[in-house]
């Protein structure tokens, strides 16, 4: 088997300048580095990643958590996550736990001595893990929802200022009753897109009724079964807010269903924009999360933080928007 001696030898250079080149440090000058680069060609070299991770005690892999990866919201986190990883020449792994903190925890006792970090999008309010980022043995990057007094790294939205401003937006075109699906009871993201609907009512003068909110937990069939609650009422709402898009889909088919037009007899709006949301049959108003971009900036972090573990705890939150379609 070819060694960083043999490439060494080769090109006429210590171990040490191959090991320069091949990890991107500016140490040596182009005619060097291009001697080494020619032998590595010449004997067909690849570097042995286990010496390398007990020279270096990194492994070059990084663990991703995800709930359910059937959502459309999480493959587009998880794709800039791996996008980003690639450029900076680690691997992903990644593990659902299909919201159950139990299984997460199971995963990251197992994977935990076989990666350097992880970026964790599934985590639960009520899950074990420390709220101190320094008690954490390994670096951890918290996506769209994070555990209760969280004092390490977190990427994602404004989540109650995100749905204060859905809900105004309905309020703005008239609307007085409107009804609320919120998501797993567990799940920061949810809960605070529950006081966001609230922020605006109360902005508004209007009161907060207990039967125009529905709990479900992010399901196409939590959309139906909110619309059969809804409708039963002598008020019906006259529009209807959900905390996802699937949800909000999962409305837009049981109003159809039942011959309820949309946005004439009752509006619907969604929340994340995944890409179904756009579709002709749909075309759905909801509101924007820049998934993609979450997920990078969660690798940016993480790569900082293995590189620099006392560096200050970063509270990234990108922009909204609400996007405009048809079923207001």
């Amino acid at each position: 088997m070819v060694t960083i001696r043999d490439v060494a030898r080769r090109a006429a250079v210590s171990p040490s300048t191959v090991s320069n080149v091949l990890n991107g440090r500016p140490r040596a000058s182009e005619e060097v580095r291009e001697r080494v680069l020619e032998a590595v060609a010449a004997l067909h070299y690849t570097p042995n990643p286990v010496a390398r991770s007990l020279r270096t005690r990194r492994h070059g892999v990084i663990a991703l958590l995800l709930p359910d990866i059937t959502n459309p919201f999480f493959p587009e986190v998880a794709k800039g996550v791996e996008e980003a990883a690639d450029r900076y020449g680690y691997r992903v792994i990644l593990s659902s736990s299909g919201g159950d903190a139990r299984e997460e925890q199971r995963s990251v006792q197992l994977i935990a001595r076989q990666v350097d970090g992880i970026i964790a999008v599934s985590v639960l309010m009520n899950a074990t893990w420390p709220a101190d980022r320094h008690r954490v043995k390994i670096p951890v990057v918290m996506v769209n929802r994070r555990t209760r007094r969280w004092e390490g790294d977190f990427v994602g939205i404004d989540n109650r200022v995100a749905a204060r401003e859905a809900t105004g937006y309905l309020i703005e075109r008239g609307h007085r009753r409107i009804a609320f699906i919120a998501g797993s009871q567990g799940s920061s993201a949810s809960e605070e897109r529950r006081l966001g609907y609230s922020d605006a009512l109360a902005a508004a003068g209007l009161p907060r009724e207990r039967s125009l909110v529905h709990r479900g937990h992010l399901q196409y069939e939590d959309g139906e079964a909110a619309v059969r609650s809804f409708l039963e009422r002598s008020q019906r709402p006259t529009a209807i807010l959900a905390a996802d898009d699937i949800m909000a889909i999962g409305v837009l088919e049981a109003l159809d269903a039942k011959g309820v037009r949309v946005p004439e007899d009752v509006a619907v709006m969604g929340f994340d924009d995944i890409w179904m949301s756009s579709l002709r049959r749909f075309q759905l108003t909801t509101v924007y999360q820049p998934r993609y971009e979450m997920g990078a900036a969660a690798m940016d972090i993480l790569v900082n933080r293995i590189a620099h573990p006392l560096v200050p705890a970063r509270n990234i939150l990108l922009p909204h928007r609400i996007v405009e379609r048809g079923t207001v």
